[in-house]
C-alpha cells in the first residue's frame, strides 16, 4: 500500500494543530486525521466523527475474523446495525448458518464461512493456498469417518446375524 497524497490544513485547538486527509493507492481516503501535539511530541489520531444520524463517516470497513462469542453476529447487532458500517466476517463451519441469512440480506457484504469459504476464496483468486490444502485433507477425513461407519455397520449386522443362526 502507498501514500499517494496527503495534505494537512494548520489549525490551534488546543492540542490539535492541524487536520489532513491521505490518499492510499489512489483509491482509499482517510479524511479528518488529527495531528496532535503531545506530551511526547506530534502524533496522528485517527478520524471518530460521528455523524447526526448516529453514523460513523470515517470507519470503512468492520472486518470479523472470529470463531466464538463475542462474533459476527454480536459485531453484526452492536455497530454495524447501529452506525449503518459496511461490515464482512470470516467465521468457522459451524457458525456459519447462522449468518448466511444476513449476508444474503446484504447486511454482510463479505462472507468467508468456514475452510470451504476459504478454499472459494483462494479458488476465486487462482492462488491456491493453506485452505484449498486443508481442503482435500478435510475430505480424506470424511472419507474415512463414512468408511469406518460402514465397516462398522456391516460388523454388526454380521454379528447379530451370527447370534440369530447360534441362537444366543
Amino acid at each position: 500500500m502507498e501514500i499517494t497524497r496527503v495534505t494537512v490544513r494548520e489549525i490551534d485547538m488546543n492540542m490539535v494543530k492541524g487536520i489532513a486527509s491521505i490518499i492510499l493507492d489512489d483509491c482509499f481516503v482517510v479524511h479528518d486525521l488529527r495531528v496532535v501535539d503531545g506530551d511526547r511530541g506530534y502524533f496522528v489520531a485517527m478520524p471518530s466523527r460521528k455523524l447526526p444520524n448516529g453514523d460513523f463517516k470515517d470507519i470503512a470497513l468492520l472486518c470479523n475474523i472470529s470463531s466464538g462469542n463475542p462474533g459476527a453476529r454480536e459485531w453484526l447487532q452492536q455497530v454495524q446495525k447501529r452506525y449503518h458500517v459496511p461490515m464482512i466476517a470470516g467465521v468457522t463451519a459451524v457458525m456459519a448458518p447462522d449468518l448466511y441469512s444476513f449476508y444474503h440480506s446484504g447486511q454482510i457484504r463479505g462472507f468467508l464461512g468456514g475452510l470451504a469459504g476459504a478454499a472459494d476464496y483462494e479458488s476465486l483468486l487462482e492462488r491456491p493456498g493453506s485452505a484449498i490444502a486443508g481442503m482435500n485433507v478435510q475430505s480424506v477425513a470424511h472419507l474415512l469417518i463414512v468408511v469406518l461407519i460402514i465397516t462398522g455397520n456391516v460388523i454388526y449386522f454380521w454379528q447379530r446375524r451370527e447370534r440369530k443362526i447360534t441362537g444366543r
